[in-house]
């Protein structure tokens, strides 16, 4: 399971501390059409998992796509990737 990489339960990593920040009452994807709307300069999005959210942010919102400087992704894999289970 890539213990050597996710721990023991594959789900193992740093221990975090308690968010500082209350649940929001919106989507994910209008949350961040909000973030772009209050930003007083260019945003870069980074994006660490699936693509789903941004693809319906761009979708939903395409008044938003100039206020995006540039969209970073980590995704897909050369050679193996991410083989394990975990």
């Amino acid at each position: 399971i890539a213990d050597n990489v996710h721990g023991e339960s594959g789900l193992d990593g740093p221990a975090l501390p308690e968010p500082t920040f209350a649940p929001q009452n919106c989507t994910a994807v209008e949350l961040m059409a909000k973030t772009l709307r209050e930003s007083a300069e260019p945003v870069t999005i980074v994006s660490t998992g699936p693509q789903t959210n941004v693809a319906l942010l761009l979708n939903s919102h395409p008044e938003l796509h100039s206020i995006i400087a540039r969209i970073v992704i980590m995704g897909g894999a050369m050679g193996l990737g991410n083989w394990t289970p975990a």
